[in-house]
């Protein structure tokens, strides 16, 4: 039988980014998987993934929940140091 970590494992996000994207998202864990994993895929989607951690850390900042801004802000380093790469798709260089 596959197990949920099983799942975890070969989706390619980790746990944290996957509550980042399910809290971003309003979606539910595993469909967050989902999600993660299929950005994860696409050229834009890490330097998405690392947004969807910042907009979290704002929205956490703006309601004064601390502890969960520090623990958005640990799962952002991580985040940054596993994904550094990646084209943001909002930088169009096209004028």
């Amino acid at each position: 039988m596959i197990t949920l970590r099983d799942c975890v494992d070969l989706s390619g996000i980790e746990p944290d980014e996957i509550d980042a994207v399910a809290e971003h998202e309003r979606l539910p864990f595993i469909i967050a998987m989902e999600k993660g994993s299929w950005m994860l895929e696409q050229s834009w989607g890490p330097p998405a993934i690392r947004q969807i951690i910042r907009d979290d850390v704002a929205v956490a900042t703006a309601h004064g929940a601390w502890r969960h801004v520090d623990d958005l802000l640990m799962t952002y380093q991580l985040t940054d140091h596993r994904l550094p790469a990646g084209n943001d798709r909002r930088r169009d260089h096209r004028h």
